[in-house]
């Protein structure tokens, strides 16, 4: 009788267990996430909006500041993740995609992820729309140093008295060279 080379056929059996893994994972979320190893032993939840229950929210254990979720994905649909409240920490919950394929995410004061098309695009718009809010507030400091000095110098220049003469003396470093 005749042996079958047992090498060969470990092989085939091998590249066929690969394949099919493969295609079973074609409609899985993959999450792997980082936050401050501070929250050690508290939960992360991933919770499908807009009505999350508590038989559809799925939670994992922050272990070495790191957590994964593996989340079924067929359909595409909203989810976010947050800390759990019992960790007291100022952690922004993450709004995110369920979508097929590999997400990171980091979760910290301003949490953010990568790896699947719909959520670099979710991200690429969360972070235009930060930078403009940062920019509008500069822009609005700006405008409000602005009316103060001027307001200040009219004070002072209505008020060559004991009043205008402290109120310049105590604000003379803060004024741009424009107001003087």
């Amino acid at each position: 009788m005749k042996k079958f080379p047992s090498f060969p056929l470990l092989l085939i059996a091998l590249v066929l267990c690969c394949c099919c893994s493969n295609k079973s994972d074609s409609g899985m979320l993959h999450i792997k996430g980082s936050i401050d190893s501070r929250f050690n032993g508290y939960s992360v939840y991933f919770r499908p909006q807009p009505y999350p229950t508590e038989d559809i929210v799925v939670e994992s254990e922050i272990k070495d500041g790191k957590f994964e979720f593996h989340i079924p994905a067929d359909s595409v649909y909203i989810a976010d993740v947050m800390l759990s409240r019992s960790a007291h920490g100022d952690i922004e919950k993450l709004l995110l995609v369920a979508e097929p394929g590999e997400l990171e995410m980091c979760l910290d004061r301003t949490s953010r992820s990568s790896g699947t098309p719909l959520n670099d695009t979710l991200q690429s718009w969360k972070d235009f729309i930060v930078n403009n809010i940062q920019t509008m507030k500069m822009a609005q400091i700006d405008q409000a140093q602005r009316l103060f000095e001027e307001r200040t110098v009219t004070l002072i220049k209505n008020n060559m008295n004991p009043l205008g003469g402290y109120i310049f003396m105590l604000n003379n470093s803060t004024f741009s060279q424009r107001n003087i």
